[in-house]
């Protein structure tokens, strides 16, 4: 399917507008290859001060990185759950004889 996204058995799309960033919405972060955030691309949620914490191999303390200015706003998307939706079969038309 195109545009849902399945994280924690839950079916998400993305958001139109990605500016309002409230706490506790989910984010999917998807940096270019020359950025230097591309490892932390995927998905997480929002923290104070519109920022998300990247927990780095090797370190106890978590990397802050600020939603709008260490990654752009054309870098994330919000995500809002939605339901799948079911596609039922399409009819067989009969053919009417004249």
């Amino acid at each position: 399917m195109k545009g849902i996204i399945k994280y924690n058995q839950k079916y998400y799309k993305k958001a139109k507008n990605s500016r309002n960033v409230k706490e506790g919405d989910l984010v999917k972060v998807e940096c270019r290859r020359s950025s230097d955030y591309f490892k932390y691309n995927g998905i997480y949620t929002v923290q104070k001060w519109s920022s998300i914490h990247v927990m780095r191999e090797g370190e106890t303390i978590p990397l802050a990185l600020k939603l709008g200015y260490n990654i752009f706003y054309t870098e994330f998307f919000i995500l809002k759950e939605t339901e799948k939706k079911k596609t039922l079969p399409s009819l067989v038309k009969e053919e009417q004889e004249y």
